[in-house]
């Protein structure tokens, strides 16, 4: 964790990362000049396809990542391969310890719940889309309700959207 004024916010990035959910918050941190410094991540540095088409820079990949006091994961159908990625999942659980707050949009915070890190916490997803890894459906109770939810230092964000059906635990 940083004690000086400026903290680092790694934003991850993975093949069908939705755009606007990475640079929508990206555009608030990047206008914080001096308070915040925004580095990309990958599994590998380099170019990330995103769900949209364009691709995107990884300033580092998941070895040669500083140290981060906030992370951005933004949702994607991208998602849905990545909660199976053993080492994605390995690595959010290692940096988690270090981190001050570990922000989600939409379905990325499937990601977070694959590493476990929201066993037993309510979370805010995309119900239309819910891709919780099956063997942890158990320990995720997605809510339904758009908005911001604030879980210790975990932060999981919804944009409002008609569901068209509930995810189950099943």
């Amino acid at each position: 964790m940083n004690d000086q004024a400026s903290r680092t916010l790694g934003a991850l990035l993975y093949e069908d990362f939705e755009l606007l959910d990475l640079f929508g918050p990206l555009e608030m941190f990047g206008n914080m000049q001096g308070e915040v410094t925004v580095r990309t991540v990958a599994d590998r540095p380099g170019l990330v396809r995103s769900a949209q088409g364009p691709r995107v820079h990884a300033d580092h990949g998941l070895e040669d990542c500083p140290p981060l006091d906030l992370l951005l994961l933004p949702a994607g159908i991208g998602t849905r391969t990545q909660v199976e990625s053993a080492r994605l999942v390995d690595w959010l659980r290692a940096c988690s310890g270090e981190l001050e707050v570990a922000m989600t949009v939409c379905t990325g915070s499937a990601l977070l719940a694959a590493a476990g890190l929201l066993d037993g916490r309510r979370a805010t997803t995309n119900v239309r889309f819910c891709v919780c890894p099956r063997r942890r459906r158990g320990t995720l109770r997605p809510s339904v309700a758009n908005g911001c939810k604030t879980i210790g230092s975990y932060c999981t964000v919804m944009v409002p959207v008609i569901p068209s059906e509930k995810c189950t635990e099943q």
